[in-house]
Parts: structure tokens; C-alpha cells; sequence
């Protein structure tokens, strides 16, 4: 389903996290990939595969980022993750018990940080560092449209969990308050 210029929507199954392909060169988040069949034919009917060259993920958790290797090594691309949840995406940790799912390490080729900007066709995103829901939590700005990918920092109807590892309810305030100050006219939630 596309919204705006050129952002296609690949919504949630379930406990999914919903993902995101911005200009078909950018995939945002992977789900857990249970549903990888599903996002592959998507990606096929509004995209190139080729050319989509990196993923990034708004976190490390398994509803975001389980599906990481799979799609990975489908499109070659490469993946980005804040530094502040590096660790975790590499090891595995990513909460797949609680989807009763082994853990899947997988290598991340950049470390993104505050104030990085990732360049599409259309959009240029600068990375918003938001910890709180995980200490690598990040928001993906883009200033000219006022989009906001906002992972699970801000859902559609609520705030990111903070009782979760690694979560940390003062540094979600902090955040929240950061994000305040950006005028938003899209949020597209995990």
C-alpha cells in the first residue's frame, strides 16, 4: 500500500512490526520473518529487488529485526543499526523467545549515530537517536516532507513499552521530549 511519494507500506501480521520501503532503495525494519514470503512478493510487485541496498532497523527487538538474515541475504543488502544496539542484533538478542523463535545473529556492515543522514531518491532522513524502548532505539526524519519513521518510539496509539530488557522509561521522557520539537506531518509507526 503506498503512501505519499514513493513510500510503500507492508503492515504488521499479528505481532509484526509493520515495514517500510522508501523509494524502493530503502527497507525500514524486517519483521520477525515469519511472514517473509509475504514482504518478498511486496517487495517484487513495487520494487526492483536489486535495487533495494540497505535496511535499517528503528531497533532490536525480534518483531522488528527477526527477519534480518532472511530478507539480508535475499536482496544483499546491507544493514544499519544504531551503535547502541549493534550488540544485540549481532548476538541474537533480540527478545525471540517471546515469539517462541530461536535467535538469528547477523553481522550489521554500518553503525548509524545521531546526526547520520541516509539518502534516497526522494527523501533524505536524518537519524534521530531515541533510546528509552532499547538503547539503540533511533527515529528516521525526513526535514523537507516533516516524515517521521518512528520505529516503536511513537505507535499509532501509544508510546514505545519501557518494561522490557534494556528499556529504560527516564531515556523514553528524554525522547519523547526531543521529538516534540520536530514539526511532523507523516508518522509511520513500527
Amino acid at each position: 500500500m503506498q503512501f505519499l511519494n514513493a513510500i510503500e507500506l507492508v503492515p504488521g501480521i499479528g505481532n509484526e512490526s509493520n515495514v517500510y520501503l522508501v523509494d524502493g532503495e530503502l527497507l525500514i525494519d524486517t519483521g520477525t520473518g515469519r511472514f517473509f514470503p509475504e514482504l518478498r512478493r511486496v517487495i517484487e510487485q513495487c520494487a526492483r529487488p536489486r535495487d533495494v541496498a540497505r535496511i535499517v532497523n528503528t531497533h532490536a527487538h525480534f518483531d522488528n529485526g527477526g527477519g534480518n538474515k532472511q530478507v539480508r541475504d535475499w536482496l544483499g543488502a546491507e544493514l544499519l543499526v544504531h551503535q547502541g544496539d549493534v550488540d544485540a542484533v549481532q548476538s541474537g538478542e533480540l527478545l525471540a523467545d517471546r515469539f517462541y523463535a530461536a535467535p538469528k545473529c547477523v553481522t550489521v556492515n554500518t553503525e548509524l549515530q545521531q546526526g547520520d543522514k541516509i539518502k534516497t531518491t526522494h527523501y533524505t532522513l536524518d537519524v534521530l537517536s531515541t533510546p528509552g524502548h532499547t538503547p539503540g532505539s533511533l527515529c528516521l526524519y525526513d526535514k523537507k516532507t516533516r516524515v517521521l519513521f518512528c520505529g516503536d518510539t511513537v505507535l499509532d496509539d501509544c508510546i514505545a513499552r519501557t518494561d522490557l530488557p534494556r528499556s529504560d522509561l527516564a531515556q523514553l521522557k528524554r525522547s519523547l521530549l526531543i521529538l516534540a520539537d520536530y514539526p511532523v506531518k507523516y508518522l509511520f509507526p513500527g
